[in-house]
């Protein structure tokens, strides 16, 4: 994987300048790969915040009330509804509530 761009709600997979699938059906609001490109990270309109495979099936949630998410290294940075910014593992548990 090159690139991930978001486009009506969709995640859409961009390799050598072509889009080779789409993930979601209109309710992703933002997405990013992962530093190995292995996985995708994505949020949700309903505020999830999921590690994605490249087609598309959810290999683990991370946490939910989000508005943004992105990557730290390993670890995925949330920014909450409430306005707090929350660090955490991969496979979602908490490491530290930054604000």
């Amino acid at each position: 994987m090159n690139s991930v761009v978001v486009n009506n709600g969709k995640a859409d997979i961009v390799k050598d300048g072509q889009i080779v699938g789409s993930i979601g059906h209109g309710e992703i609001i933002c997405a990013e790969l992962s530093p190995d490109n292995s996985l995708i990270l994505c949020v949700t309109d309903q505020g999830k915040v999921e590690l994605r495979k490249e087609n598309g099936s959810v290999h683990k949630s991370v946490a939910t009330n989000a508005v943004y998410a992105t990557f730290e290294g390993h670890d995925v940075l949330v920014t909450t509804m409430k306005g707090k910014q929350e660090l955490r593992k991969e496979n979602g548990s908490l490491i530290k509530v930054v604000g």
